[in-house]
């Protein structure tokens, strides 16, 4: 994983931008003299370590979406087995749909779609990272699949992605746009997305 590359400065400013927003402050009305207050500091002292407030805030919504996937990652790899890393992930998944506390959820719906969309792609670096790692936790669980014959090994492997991809980006969809709040209908569009996927890569 990305080692840390912020001071403990910059990571409880950080901490302050994504206090006032998880407090339902609109990114667009932020003041950095509300984040300095908000974790005890002086605006100055903010400055010191960021050139503007732009700055500030894109690299706070990348430092929470670093720090949500590291955390997805975990719950993943430590998961046993095909079945249950899938499970897994769409549980991540419901999380940033119905809770705008949890990770990219609440960016999401504090800024809005195509806002979102353009910081997820605004620093090429960044996002090629976050790529990476959600591509390799892919694979690697397809390798968990393959490994307990749950799954065939498919000559393409950009489709063996694929499908687990598709999977979860629908289960996302149906929770975003239906009224799916009982835990036992989740439970069976889990289980749907979950035979869908079986079904593609066998």
């Amino acid at each position: 994983m990305k080692s840390n590359l912020h001071s403990e400065k910059e990571i409880l400013i950080f901490n302050g931008v994504m206090k006032l927003m998880n407090e339902g402050v609109n990114i667009h009305t932020i003041k950095v003299a509300d984040i300095a207050k908000s974790v005890g500091i002086g605006k100055g002292t903010v400055y010191e370590y960021f050139k503007s407030k732009d700055e500030l805030l894109e690299k706070s919504l990348i430092y929470c979406m670093n720090l949500s996937l590291n955390k997805a990652i975990e719950k993943i790899d430590n998961a046993n087995g095909f079945e249950e890393k899938i499970y897994t992930m769409l549980e991540i998944t419901k999380c940033n749909v119905q809770d705008f506390n949890s990770g990219n959820g609440f960016l999401f719906s504090n800024m809005g779609t195509c806002e979102f969309a353009y910081l997820m792609k605004s620093e090429n670096k960044e996002f090629k990272y976050r790529e990476n790692i959600i591509n390799k936790s892919i694979e690697d669980v397809i390798s968990v699949g393959i490994e307990e014959e749950v799954i065939k090994c498919q000559r393409d492997k950009e489709y063996e992605k694929m499908v687990i991809k598709s999977a979860i980006i629908g289960f996302a969809n149906d929770l975003y746009c239906s009224k799916f709040t009982m835990e036992k209908d989740i439970y069976e569009l889990k289980k749907r997305s979950y035979k869908l996927i079986i079904k593609g890569l066998n």
